[in-house]
């Protein structure tokens, strides 16, 4: 939403549309950080309440939790940073690379959902026998895919919805018509 928002603003030049997505923006920067230490902190838990299932997720799915998904959220969080901390560098002309930079994170984002749906459709459908299987064949399977969907349609939803919260907010605030 952010990125087709700050799109529209630059192609009809009406910088309500960018002072939107720069507000959106500014929550999700925020939130994050929230998000990440709260996923730690359930990374702990999982581990000391459930020490054998986590040893052998993290065992079976090793290649993901240990080099994919840190490297996606790393690339993430650097973009994400990046993409806020231009926002005034990368006006007028230059912002279309603004955008561009927009349109990676959402790619980086569709990604690290997609890799960490793995592991999460693997637990909702293992493969049978799950002896000999392969790390790409416990992760596709019968409920990866419209897992993808289901959470993709979600997140855009919950956008939706902290966006028009944002918006309303604004409204409310505003000193003019």
């Amino acid at each position: 939403f952010v990125v087709i928002s700050e799109w529209i603003g630059m192609r009809k030049r009406d910088p309500r549309y960018d002072r939107l997505a720069k507000e959106v923006t500014k929550v999700t920067a925020i939130l994050y950080s929230m998000t990440a230490l709260t996923g730690g902190l359930f990374i702990l838990v999982l581990v000391g309440l459930y020490p054998d299932f986590t040893s052998f997720m993290v065992a079976h799915f090793f290649p993901i939790f240990a080099i994919i998904y840190p490297l996606l959220f790393i690339a993430e969080t650097i973009v994400l940073y990046v993409y806020w901390y231009s926002w005034d560098s990368l006006s007028g002309e230059k912002k279309g690379r603004h955008v561009a930079i927009g349109v990676l994170l959402n790619i980086i984002g569709l990604t690290t959902l997609f890799v960490i749906d793995g592991p999460t459709s693997f637990m909702n459908t293992p493969p049978h026998p799950l002896e000999g299987t392969t790390l790409w064949e416990s992760i596709y399977n019968y409920s990866w895919m419209p897992l993808n969907i289901h959470r993709t349609i979600g997140n855009i939803t919950f956008g939706g919805f902290i966006t028009g919260l944002i918006a309303a907010y604004l409204y409310m605030g505003s000193k003019t018509q």
